[in-house]
């Protein structure tokens, strides 16, 4: 799916999902916020998110079995801008923590029903360095 196809189709989900919410827009982060640079799966349909004040999390399914697609992001998140942390594996589940100039970001890939693989980003707002600056110390 073209990646302009798949953007549009991300921004009416996330959309909807605000709308379920009932959330004021000032509550949620941009999407530019948490989630500067998506990485979407190999063949990636959209299929949910979840935003609060400060995180937003993507879903997707793809057709690839879960070991490709955790190859696939593997080797994406080991290069700029992102600098592969920590990979963990339990069970079927592969979780990854990348790092990049902004928020981080962590991509869970788990098996979905008996064919296909299940996607979730997230991504959380920095903190500000100024606020942070201005805490006493104990």
């Amino acid at each position: 799916m073209p990646t302009r196809t798949l953007a549009a189709l991300l921004l009416v989900t996330v959309s909807a999902a605000a709308c379920q919410h009932h959330q004021p827009v000032n509550d949620t982060p941009a999407l530019g916020t948490v989630l500067p640079n998506i990485p979407f799966p190999p063949g990636a349909q959209p299929v949910g998110s979840n935003s609060g004040k400060d995180a937003t999390q993507l879903e997707f399914l793809s057709n690839l079995a879960p070991d490709s697609v955790a190859s696939y992001y593997r080797a994406v998140l080991a290069k700029p801008p992102f600098q592969l942390i920590n990979e963990t594996t339990t069970g079927k589940t592969t979780v990854f923590y990348a790092e990049q100039q902004g928020p981080s970001l962590w991509v869970t890939v788990e098996p979905s029903g008996t064919a296909g693989t299940r996607v979730t980003i997230a991504g959380a707002q920095q903190a500000d360095s100024t606020t942070a600056a201005r805490k006493p110390s104990p």
